[in-house]
């Protein structure tokens, strides 16, 4: 249950948030710890399928990232690519919603796609913080610290996402299968991290800064 934590310590200093897109990525991870609460209670109570849980989850979690890092960044050309992701991100997820089974099944490769997708509008946010913040104020930087825990979490886990989606474990050799479970053991950890790198970035965090335009 690490993911409660960045939830205290958001709502804790939810004063320098308020009226940013960072308020709202509080309530979603707020939103995501109760998420698992209920999806897990669903499964064991009823033992049914529960993927619309994780199906409605993943368009919310990429609709609050994506249009954080499109209010929080201002290179225009930056801002154009998060909206052509979002535009083919989310016309899949519509696509999946009519004519797909959104509610029995969970599209490990739309969210693959889309979490490859994130990583570049990462990287966007990174670039511009780096290129137009000064050095020492990155660290009162909210951004960069959401930027950092998602990164570490996505580079171990767009892998094993792949392996899965691949079927490559379908008949794994031993050392396969142990680099396998491996990658599942840190991408768990990095899971924990990601969260307290959140929860340290809204401790740390003196506002949101806005970083200038580099267009």
């Amino acid at each position: 249950m690490s993911e409660i934590i960045p939830v205290i310590v958001g709502f804790i200093y939810i004063k320098k948030f308020i009226d940013t897109p960072v308020f709202w990525f509080i309530i979603f991870l707020l939103y995501n710890s109760l998420n698992d609460i209920f999806s897990g209670a669903y499964n064991i109570l009823y033992g049914g399928n529960n993927h619309l849980f994780f199906n409605i989850r993943s368009v919310l979690y990429f609709g609050v990232t994506y249009w954080l890092y499109w209010k929080m960044i201002h290179t225009q050309k930056f801002k154009n690519w998060i909206i052509f992701f979002s535009v083919v991100i989310f016309s899949l997820f519509l696509y999946d919603l009519f004519y797909g089974d959104f509610i029995m099944v969970y599209d490990l490769l739309l969210n693959q796609i889309a979490s490859l997708f994130f990583m570049i509008i990462i990287l966007f946010g990174l670039i511009e913080i780096l290129n137009s913040t000064d050095f020492l104020n990155i660290k009162y930087n909210v951004l960069f610290y959401i930027s950092l825990g998602s990164l570490l979490y996505l580079v171990v886990d767009l892998p094993i996402m792949i392996v899965i989606i691949t079927g490559w474990l379908k008949n794994p050799t031993e050392t396969e299968l142990t680099f396998f479970l491996f990658l599942r053991k840190t991408s768990m950890i990095l899971g924990s991290v990601m969260y307290l790198i959140f929860a340290y970035g809204f401790y740390k965090a003196r506002e949101v800064i806005k970083v200038q335009s580099t267009n």
